[in-house]
Order: structure tokens, then C-alpha cells, then sequence
């Protein structure tokens, strides 16, 4: 994975990391293709950050970069589940 660098790369960093102390963050993607590869757009968001990631390969792994294991999933107000996640 490449990673941007100095003040960039540092500003991201950190709104990654802020995310894990957020009450409540919402997730999503959509597949797409970069050199005629599959890859995903994940997107990460609270009230207060947004952040987005590309990744070739989309599981569990690449949502636990944003989003610690110890949140739990919470269903949209329509009944299905969608990912909305909280803190357990």
C-alpha cells in the first residue's frame, strides 16, 4: 500500500486514528477499476471526519485499518444492516 508522506501523509494518519474515537462511524464503498484491475473506494464517516481509502482487495482487514475490532454493527433505521458501527 502506498501511503502519502510529510505533512500529507501526517494529516491522514491522524484522521485515521481519530476515527476509533468517534461514538459512531458509518462505512461504505463502491467498486471500481484502476489499470483495469478491480479495487474498492472505502469510505469512512462520523459527524466530525470522513476519510477514504483505496484498496485492491476489500475484507474485514481493510475495515479493522479504520474501524477497531471492539465496535460493534448497529442496523439502519430501515431494518437492514448496513455498516454503522459504535464502540461495544
Amino acid at each position: 500500500m502506498r501511503r502519502g508522506e510529510g505533512a500529507i501523509g501526517a494529516a491522514y494518519e491522524e484522521l485515521r486514528g481519530g476515527m476509533r474515537d468517534e461514538p459512531v462511524v458509518h462505512s461504505d464503498d463502491t467498486g471500481w477499476r484502476i489499470g483495469g484491475k478491480n479495487a474498492f473506494l472505502m469510505g469512512f464517516d462520523s459527524d466530525r471526519l470522513a476519510v477514504y481509502q483505496i484498496r485492491y482487495r476489500h475484507r474485514g482487514e481493510e475495515v479493522r485499518e479504520i474501524i477497531p475490532t471492539d465496535f460493534r454493527q448497529i442496523g439502519a433505521p430501515t431494518g437492514i444492516p448496513d455498516l454503522s458501527l459504535t464502540p461495544a
